[in-house]
């Protein structure tokens, strides 16, 4: 399963999330800046800050706030992303990452999560902060477990659904939280757009782990057990998809966590 295009409206959104990942890394130290660079621009598509914006613009939300929390949660991502790596976890992410051996990535993934956490500051909402806070220690918690899983006997999707929630789902469904929260979207908002950003994150995280092949979760079964797995997923985002001002953006949530037939 891959996600659709992401959808026109935010296309220029996201460009500017990009510029301001950049400008926030900027720094005369040359490693960190020439890795910082790759980072920045690596990533064809940027799921998590794409969803948080397609809700947040739906929501009628202010761009330049929804961009820096955007910027703020890709920033947590591709620090845990750099911390992943040094465990010999593989990563979604294509981009190599040989910045100089485990110290470089151990210190610009810190740059990385400060640089989010500075962001967040600047946001000055302590309800985002408090989320997001809590969202990354969950995410620590399932990249435990998911490492404990490797070394490890098989597992059952039960147990595979908890660890792939925990380490990869949280953080979709902590952006879409936070931005409904953003925008001051009611309660029964906010609650569904955080259950379609955990069931797109799993949907997403089921296909990462049967792409990434040598080092992922042993999977129960493949083929038909795991479409279905996805598509259960994918249902349920869908079904949990609230109404919202923009028509135009809501169907595209809709297009987002709809089955496609693999090329």
């Amino acid at each position: 399963m891959h996600l659709p295009p992401l959808p026109p409206l935010i296309e220029a959104d996201l460009a500017r999330v990009n510029e301001l990942m950049r400008q926030r890394l900027n720094t005369d130290v040359a490693l960190i800046a020439f890795a910082a660079q790759m980072l920045v621009h690596s990533q064809a598509s940027r799921p998590r800050p794409a969803l948080l914006m397609v809700v947040g613009r739906a929501l009628g939300g202010e761009a330049e706030r929804l961009r820096m929390l955007a910027g703020a949660v890709e920033f947590i991502h591709t620090s845990l992303q750099l911390h992943h790596e040094l465990d010999g976890a593989p990563s979604e992410d294509a981009a190599p990452r040989a910045f100089g051996g485990n110290a470089s990535h151990v210190l610009l993934g810190d740059l990385l999560y400060t640089g989010a956490f500075r962001l967040l500051v600047d946001l000055g909402d302590m309800r985002v902060l408090r989320l997001l806070s809590d969202a990354t220690n969950v995410i620590a918690e399932g990249s435990v477990m998911y490492q404990q899983a490797l070394a490890g006997p098989g597992l059952d999707w039960a147990a595979c659904r908890r660890i792939l929630q925990a380490r990869s789902a949280t953080l979709f469904e902590a952006g879409a939280r936070c931005a409904a929260l953003l925008c001051g979207a009611d309660a029964a908002t906010e609650e569904g757009l955080a259950l379609y950003g955990r069931h797109l994150g799993m949907a997403h995280q089921w296909a990462v782990e049967a792409r990434m092949g040598a080092g992922a979760l042993v999977l129960p079964e493949q083929g038909e057990a795991l479409a279905a797995q996805v598509a259960q997923d994918l249902a349920a985002a869908r079904a949990a998809l609230p109404e919202l001002a923009d028509a135009e953006l809501r169907a595209a949530l809709l297009a987002w966590a709809t089955p496609r037939a693999q090329a």
